[in-house]
């Protein structure tokens, strides 16, 4: 009896060892999560500080709809000529058009100039480190 149990206990260490391998050989991975490098302008530490870790990678997702926007999430937000990650601090139906959203660095003392959803792009949901 005893045999049995200890040879069971092997074969289940065996497969979970080889599940464990392919795993770790084969990640499985989101086709829908992006990945970015972050610019050291400070305007996020603590949050997001590649100063102090320059291997840090933002991981984002689409943001498919208006649905998707909630104040005090960090976005990544389209201005001419660059990509911005800030929180976003303040949703205002300005305007019949539509809503304005008003972002913030976490180490600024003051808030971006407000843009409409069609600039926001993606969503922070986790910092990965190289």
């Amino acid at each position: 009896m005893v045999m049995k149990w200890n040879r069971a206990f092997w074969s289940l260490g065996i497969v979970f060892g080889l599940v464990l391998v392919f795993l770790i050989q084969f990640p499985i991975v989101s086709e829908e999560l992006n990945y970015k490098k972050l610019k050291g302008t400070g305007s996020m530490r603590p949050f997001l500080d590649v100063k102090i870790n320059p291997r840090m990678i933002v991981v984002t997702e689409d943001v498919k709809s208006i649905e998707d926007i909630v104040r005090g999430q960090v976005y990544v937000y389209e201005k001419p000529g660059d990509d911005t990650i800030h929180r976003l601090v303040g949703i205002y139906n300005i305007t019949e058009p539509g809503f304005y959203y008003v972002f913030k660095g976490d180490n600024n003392n003051y808030v971006d100039k407000p843009i409409t959803y069609e600039q926001i792009k993606e969503k922070v949901i986790g910092v990965r480190y190289e």
